[in-house]
């Protein structure tokens, strides 16, 4: 028989952040950059034996530059990832995005009076995060009076039973985010 597995990974900076802004009770949305550390500690036990067999190969052609190549491909991934990792909070009067990564540290809010609707999509044309290890692409729109904005969170996933690598899932987010009377529109499959 085949298991899946599950996660219950959090952002302990969303809370710090929190902690020091907010008093409400708050449910919050984890969408952790851990994921996408995870996904390349992975690869990279997978990837141990074949660098291992043509290192050689590799010093030969490309000597030092082969580090300075991966620190930069790394570098790139690591903004792009922090930029799509979004945490999501709720509480009585607003929805709160925060995004704990550096450089883009940023928390913003939404009083749901202001909210005329939310859309969950998925970026299908983003080949760029592809590249670069980020599998999900998944986002929100919040639609507000003065305009929109789109909030992304690749580290937070669909509902899939008992294989999800945090405890909430987008599909709790949308339940919870209902119950404030918002209009929700789902484009996820």
């Amino acid at each position: 028989m085949l298991y899946g597995f599950s996660m219950n990974l959090k952002d302990r900076r969303v809370d710090k952040i929190l902690r020091n802004k907010e008093n409400q009770k708050n449910q919050i949305f984890y969408s952790p950059i851990l994921t996408w550390v995870i996904f390349w500690f992975i690869l990279f036990c997978i990837a141990i034996p074949i660098v291992f067999f043509s290192w050689q190969l590799i010093w030969h052609y490309l000597g030092y530059y082969f580090f300075i190549i991966l620190g930069v491909y790394f570098g790139i991934g690591y903004l792009i990832a922090s930029k799509l990792n979004n945490s999501f909070v709720l509480n009585e009067e607003n929805l709160i995005i925060v995004n704990p990564n550096f450089p883009w540290n940023r928390v913003q809010y939404f009083k749901f009076n202001d909210i005329l609707k939310i859309e969950f999509k998925e970026n299908k044309q983003h080949f760029l995060a592809i590249i670069f290890g980020i599998v999900e692409r998944n986002y929100i729109e919040v639609f507000t009076k003065k305009g929109e904005s789109r909030f992304y969170c690749s580290g937070l996933s669909i509902d899939c039973f008992d294989e999800n690598w945090t405890e909430k899932t987008l599909d709790d987010f949308k339940f919870e985010l209902q119950k404030t009377g918002v209009e929700i529109q789902w484009y996820l499959d």
